[in-house]
């Protein structure tokens, strides 16, 4: 909103932190908080899975629309961060191997760093960000008969995407890489009906009405309004 902008991530605010926020912000801001949630362009939304038992160095992360890719590894060379899309992407994808505290075992997790650009009681409508990302196993390319490692084609993919990998190959090669890649399953899981529970999510960090899942009265009206559609009714 004009004049204010707050960062803040709420997977870290306990309820009594939330309330403290919510004085904060009466006291400091002229919108009360309602209407500053409600009313504010979200810039930056981050949502997050973890994939226990899953690891970044035998999966290919793709997703589409993305051209640009980004790769770190440790001292070993295994990978273990992976970028699709620039910092300036509106959905960009990071997957990174997540340490479990206490323990030496990572999982995966998959994040998505979206730009929506929508005010704040829409948030709760957003679709799911994970529909189009995929993780190919690594171990699929070892079909296509190539006579190369999965793992060093692997490496190129993840790099400069399928079009490297395939520069360097003969015409039979390269249709039988192709022909492998294609076919590869992601094991990604189906994650619409986990993602159906993103307003229920909200209003469990008491955040339902000022992201929209929960409808809240227009002044001076009797009607309900959740939406934009149902405030130009009203």
């Amino acid at each position: 909103m004009s004049s204010y902008r707050l960062e803040f991530n709420p997977s870290k605010l306990t309820k009594d932190g939330l309330d403290d926020l919510v004085v904060f912000l009466n006291s400091t801001i002229d919108p009360d908080p309602l209407e500053f949630f409600r009313g504010g362009r979200i810039t930056r939304c981050d949502v997050a899975v973890d994939l226990p038992g899953c690891h970044l160095e035998d999966l290919i992360v793709r997703t589409s629309r993305m051209q640009k890719h980004g790769i770190y590894s440790d001292r070993q060379g295994l990978v273990q961060t992976t970028y699709l899309g620039t910092p300036r992407s509106v959905r960009r994808v990071v997957a990174y191997e997540k340490p479990l505290e206490g323990s030496l075992p990572t999982l995966l997790r998959i994040e998505r760093r979206l730009k929506p650009r929508c005010y704040g009681y829409e948030v709760a409508t957003l679709p799911n960000p994970f529909a189009n990302v995929q993780l190919l196993p690594v171990d699929a390319l070892d079909v296509s008969g190539i006579g190369i490692p999965a793992q060093f084609i692997a490496d190129s993919i993840r790099i400069g995407g399928l079009n490297r990998a395939l520069l360097a190959l003969d015409p039979a090669q390269r249709k039988a890489l192709k022909k492998a890649y294609k076919a590869a399953t992601s094991i990604m899981p189906n994650l619409d009906e986990a993602w159906g529970a993103w307003p229920s999510t909200l209003i469990g960090y008491g955040l339902g009405k000022e992201l929209g899942a929960t409808p809240v009265m227009v002044p001076g009206s009797s009607v309900m309004a959740s939406s934009e559609s149902d405030l130009a009714r009203s």
